[in-house]
């Protein structure tokens, strides 16, 4: 007897070589149109989470489409497994920037849950969460904004008795930066304090992920005037990221050019053209596009002109 519920990512055998993997998928690869056995299925699902382990993802992609081809023809079109499975294929397509694919399959996969458990569920408020996040990749941020509030409302009613985790802050984090980019500032603001408030019970007021949320927090506070509160805001998020020596990002070399631009308002030219200075080094080492670096430079060249030297 098979019991297809088994198949999970600690089914694979640690002790398998790469070699040993990248021979079982030449010989996969010649069974992969014909062969419709559980066990295939099982062996695809297994070579696809290593590809995505080593982060090679459009690799993953074809073994995660026959796995769930062959659960559908074996199993029907709803059994929980190939939720599952759906939910890792949409993870595999959005890291490879198939975001439309990476909709469609998220959306089957909430579907076949929903079928089988109900909406209120953890699984379908993940589902929710994840889709959430690729309609922000898409720049559909109303469509971002419904999908976060159903997983946020699905999440509170599951941990109805411990609102305080972090998938629930999680959630409002990415429900605040929607809302920063829809502009409903109060409404973003309202998440991200929530946000705030588990995670600095969780994690600590001074640790990374908190400053993450104390970072799109600026954000709102600059568009609302509140200057002097946003920059000791990003100062602090700076001193918690070399503290615990978080690498260069994209939001970090945002923090510093928000810095920049708020020390330029308060015409503070030397200190504005220091922060530009030390995000265009940040976003060199990260490779961001040329013409940014542009922009960035153009800034300093101003405040040149201005004949203030640093």
């Amino acid at each position: 007897c098979f019991f297809f519920s088994s198949r999970r990512r600690h089914t694979r055998c640690s002790g398998v070589s790469w070699a040993r993997r990248c021979v079982q998928e030449t010989v996969i690869k010649e069974a992969l149109l014909e062969e419709t056995s559980p066990s295939l299925a099982i062996t695809l699902y297994n070579i696809a989470v290593t590809h995505c382990d080593i982060g090679q993802y459009d690799h993953a992609i074809p073994y995660y489409e026959r796995c769930v081809e062959i659960d559908k023809h074996n199993l029907g079109g709803s059994n929980p497994q190939i939720a599952t499975s759906l939910s890792e294929l949409g993870y595999a397509y959005s890291r490879s920037h198939r975001l439309q694919e990476a909709v469609e399959a998220y959306l089957e996969a909430i579907q076949i849950d929903v079928k089988n458990f109900g909406e209120k569920t953890l699984a379908v408020a993940t589902g929710y969460h994840n889709l959430g996040l690729v309609y922000i990749d898409m720049h559909q941020y109303q469509k971002a904004q419904e999908v976060l509030q159903k997983c946020l409302k699905i999440k509170e009613e599951v941990f109805r008795t411990n609102l305080c985790d972090s998938s629930i802050s999680n959630t409002l984090f990415s429900l605040g930066k929607v809302q920063i980019k829809l502009k409903l500032y109060k409404e973003a603001e309202q998440s991200l304090e929530k946000a705030l408030k588990i995670d600095s019970r969780l994690e600590g007021e001074n640790s990374f992920i908190p400053s993450m949320t104390l970072h799109q927090l600026a954000v709102i506070q600059i568009q609302e005037g509140q200057l002097a509160k946003a920059e000791a805001q990003l100062k602090k998020c700076i001193e918690i990221r070399m503290n615990e020596a978080i690498p260069y990002d994209d939001d970090y070399g945002e923090i510093h050019v928000l810095l920049g631009d708020i020390l330029s308002q308060k015409s503070d030219n030397a200190g504005a053209w220091d922060y530009y200075q030390k995000a265009i080094h940040i976003y060199v080492n990260l490779g961001k596009d040329s013409a940014y670096l542009e922009e960035l430079q153009a800034r300093c060249s101003k405040l040149q002109q201005q004949k203030v030297q640093p």
